[in-house]
């Protein structure tokens, strides 16, 4: 500790460290740092070479500019000034090939061309270099060895709509890059960590789990839609036509950050299903007795399976709950839903049984009784229709005549004349009239001349 502030208050100690933070701001990564090595070694060149020559060749007395001029040319390609110039020129050549190969045998290029032009636009910002096109969540395929992928940047990348691209510095420090139609520049030995899918992505899947009381059931036909987290403010049906199609693929900087370094080695929407869903759908089943699960029945099938429903408020406290959950992980749950439940109906013991047994016979006596009174309203509901047809034809049909005689006598002639179209509806259908029906309409027409 004494030694520490020691050193610290020896003269010159500053100086020192002003130097170091001269050199690392020169030889820093940066695209600018860069630019600015470009400079001086182009202009140490260029201010190099009359210095070798004057150096060489020193300027004496003349008499006139064009002589001065005509003597400081030859000076220039006088032959010491050029075996100088020359022994500077390989010297750089030599380096910047020693630096190709190494590079090229550390990352496995096939040629030192590729790293020959990286070194150049690492070192000294020579070239804009290639750009790294990102579409479909993916690099495209015609940039496999590119030194942007193998080695990391400087370099220009073009992120299309439906992707996001993480970035790593060199101390780690991770930068996500959106899409954008402008090309985006990465810093020197900037690298492709990942591509993350910003659409929504479709899974579906079957979970098997046992219940708390032990019965085995299965969940099939599981789907899940879902997609990187876009913040709580994103609501598409709030947009207008204009800014629609920009701010469909938002994100969150964090949630792809979490889902990068979340991940294993699996895609973040299948390791999402096989790493959190599945666990989680697993743990659900297994909280709740197979009594407490089910709503309602459906008959076993053919292949001894018997089908159920999920109580509702059970359901929905499950999407309520894993939606919490995977927010977490930068995950935006937009829908989840089950095909079929299904348990073994092998497995399930007596009481069970005897407990869906005795829900299915309630539920048939409910429909049926449902059913019987339907039928019951229905058939009063005409008959009351029909007499009160009869009551207003023969009401009409009086032309005045208040009699009450005449009025019978109508009304019996039109509920005769309902009867007849009955039996002939029966004959049309090729049955036979109910003997009931032909003899009330015998006996209403034995005072009448109207026959079949």
């Amino acid at each position: 500790m004494a030694k520490s502030l020691m050193s610290e208050q020896m003269p010159g100690n500053g100086s020192r460290n002003g130097l170091n933070d001269l050199l690392n701001l020169i030889f820093g990564t940066g695209w600018q740092m860069a630019q600015v090595r470009g400079f001086i070694a182009v202009s140490g060149f260029l201010v190099g070479w009359p210095a070798i020559a004057l150096w060489r060749h020193p300027i004496g007395e003349y008499v006139s500019l064009p002589a001065l001029l005509m003597t400081w040319a030859r000076a220039f390609v006088a032959p010491d000034t050029l075996l100088f110039v020359l022994a500077m020129v390989a010297s750089g050549l030599f380096a910047l090939e020693w630096a190709a190969t190494y590079i090229s045998d550390i990352f496995e290029f096939d040629t030192n061309a590729v790293t020959r032009e990286y070194l150049l636009r690492a070192a000294f910002g020579f070239g804009s270099g290639q750009v790294l096109d990102i579409r479909d969540a993916n690099v495209r395929k015609e940039h496999p060895d590119s030194p942007l992928i193998k080695i990391g940047g400087p370099g220009l990348v073009r992120v299309h709509l439906e992707s996001a691209a993480l970035f790593e510095k060199v101390d780690g420090t991770p930068r996500v890059l959106g899409p954008s139609d402008a090309r985006q520049r990465i810093e020197g030995f900037e690298r492709l960590r990942a591509v993350v899918d910003l659409r929504d992505q479709q899974e579906s899947f079957s979970v098997e789990a046992r219940t708390r009381d032990g019965i085995l059931l299965r969940a099939s036909n599981v789907r899940v839609l879902f997609s990187v987290a876009r913040g709580e403010k994103w609501n598409p049906e709030t947009w207008t036509d204009s800014e629609h199609l920009p701010r469909r693929w938002e994100f969150n900087d964090e949630a792809v950050e979490a889902l990068v370094y979340g991940q294993k080695k699996r895609p973040w929407h299948r390791a999402m299903v096989d790493g959190k869903l599945k666990p989680r759908l697993r743990a659900f089943i297994s909280r709740y007795s197979f009594q407490e699960l089910m709503s309602s029945v459906l008959p076993v099938d053919g292949d001894g399976r018997l089908q159920f429903v999920l109580r509702d408020d059970l359901y929905r406290e499950f999407q309520q709950e894993f939606r919490e959950f995977i927010q977490k992980s930068g995950i935006q749950l937009t829908w989840i839903g089950v095909g079929t439940w299904e348990a073994d109906a092998e497995s399930l013991g007596e009481t069970h049984l005897k407990f869906w047994q005795d829900k299915l016979a309630k539920q048939k006596q409910v429909r049926e009784s449902a059913l019987t009174k339907l039928r019951n309203n229905t058939r009063l509901d005409t008959l009351l229709e029909l007499v009160r047809r009869l009551l207003m034809t023969a009401a009409l049909s009086g032309n005045g005549n208040m009699e009450s005689g005449y009025r019978v006598r109508a009304l019996l002639q039109e509920l005769r004349q309902r009867l007849r179209q009955a039996i002939l509806w029966h004959r049309r259908q090729g049955k036979k009239p109910p003997e009931k029906l032909l003899k009330v309409y015998e006996h209403l027409g034995r005072s009448s001349t109207t026959r079949l």
